[in-house]
């Protein structure tokens, strides 16, 4: 007996497999396996399988342009009150710096959508490169950090503290290139941005000048202007044999800088001087004045002229330090709350405690809102030290007294297991000696 042929009814006559049509044999396509048996499927199925799964294999794997790059429906555009929106919720203190970083993210995310859509490199122009310069802990990093996770697109930190010229000790900017990519297939990585921190650092100082120093900024102008490098994928430089090509005429620069040795303020001679002096005597920088001083600390003119825009960050107030340590959005006291909860514990601090620990933090001017923490932590470990991993439960509360300063009160609820058991009595109240601290 012989085997029919599934889905055959003859030579123009064909079944589809699927809906059980009978269809022409152009209007179908059939495959024959080793036994001859085939599988048919009409174009109107065809046509169905496409739209359910949205053809997104085919242009995964087909669909990119003469770029070699993905779509550019896989870029977000946001314009720049959007992302200035998102940053204000997170980088507190910083808005003009929030506005000049909202405007480069859309220039750079119009430039890279353009070339996503295939559009010639040579007729977008120019890329901007930005310089942000400001005392530690003002918000540098954090606020490009922020700025990463809003816009999607690649984001590689590189610190220039470890930069040298050919990269055989420390890092070279080829390095730095290669952290946008996640493997050589990822295509996204070339319309990323480089974060070089520490950038101040390239200078040398000391009454020898530092030749490694020297040149590493002549080592990354090609990357500033824009040029092509083929660096290795591996680290091993010496042993590796595959490479990629890299376009940094699609990649800008943000450098970010403390110069803590460098005067950033002009002062009025007109106005007193000493303690009377106001805020309003001292003015920032104009922007052409400030990247002459960094000429003027040790930088080459012909870099400093790779950077559109040289931007001075303003140091933080008591109130900035205030909305910092209550900031709803990841705030210094809100992830400390996270972390008490995480021990069974409730953690409260009052506002007037928050006002002390800011004041402070500003006082001593060390580290701006990195000292937030530290103050905190200072507060708070006494508590910690005593109750955590024990299973304990309690209530902890940060407040202020007139006369010792700021204290903690920890009111116990006894053992976590106790508590499943319905046993919520208080058991004791007492002041940790260790946190009582005086600001």
């Amino acid at each position: 007996m012989c085997r029919k042929k599934r889905g055959h009814m003859d030579e123009h006559k064909r079944t589809c497999s699927f809906c059980g049509k009978v269809v022409d044999k152009k209007d179908s396509i059939s495959h024959f396996d080793q036994d001859g048996i085939s599988c048919t499927v009409c174009r109107l199925c065809i046509a169905t399988g496409a739209k359910i799964f949205g053809m997104r294999n085919l242009k995964e794997d087909a669909g990119e342009n003469n770029n070699g790059c993905p779509g550019a429906k896989d870029l977000k555009i946001l314009t720049p009150k959007q992302i200035f929106t998102e940053l204000e919720k997170h980088v507190i203190g910083q808005s003009a710096l929030n506005k000049e970083l909202a405007v480069f993210a859309f220039h750079h995310l119009s430039r890279a959508k353009r070339f996503l859509d295939g559009e010639d490199i040579a007729t977008l122009g120019k890329k901007h490169n930005l310089m942000c310069v400001g005392k530690s802990g003002c918000g540098k990093s954090w606020s490009i950090t922020q700025l990463a996770r809003i816009i999607g697109v690649p984001v590689s930190f590189g610190d220039a503290t470890r930069l040298t010229e050919m990269g055989y000790v420390g890092e070279d900017i080829d390095d730095i290139l290669k952290g946008l990519f996640s493997s050589p297939k990822d295509k996204l990585g070339s319309v990323g941005i480089v974060v070089i921190d520490e950038v101040d650092k390239l200078v040398s100082r000391g009454k020898s000048e530092d030749v490694t120093r020297t040149g590493a900024q002549q080592a990354m102008l090609r990357a500033l202007d824009g040029n092509q490098f083929e660096i290795f994928t591996t680290g091993d430089k010496r042993k590796s044999s595959e490479k990629m090509l890299i376009d940094t005429r699609m990649i800008p620069f943000i450098c970010l800088g403390a110069f803590s040795d460098m005067d950033l303020c002009d002062k009025k001679s007109h106005q007193n001087i000493g303690f009377r002096r106001t805020a309003s005597d001292i003015t920032p920088q104009s922007e052409s004045h400030l990247a002459q001083r960094i000429i003027e600390y040790g930088f080459s003119e012909e870099f400093i002229n790779r950077f559109d825009n040289v931007h001075l960050i303003n140091s933080l107030t008591v109130p900035d330090m205030i909305r910092i340590l209550n900031n709803p959005n990841g705030g210094v006291i809100r992830n400390e709350v996270e972390r008490f909860k995480c021990e069974g514990m409730n953690l409260e601090v009052k506002q007037e405690a928050v006002e002390a620990i800011a004041t402070k933090a500003y006082a001593e001017g060390m580290g701006g809102a990195r000292n937030l923490y530290s103050q905190l932590h200072t507060i708070l470990k006494g508590v910690e030290f005593e109750y955590f991993g024990t299973g304990k439960q309690a209530d902890v509360i940060v407040y202020a007294d007139d006369v010792e300063g700021i204290k903690v009160r920890v009111k116990e609820y006894g053992n976590r297991k106790k508590k499943e058991n319905g046993n919520s009595a208080v058991i004791n109240q007492e002041e940790i000696g260790t946190a009582q601290k005086s600001l």
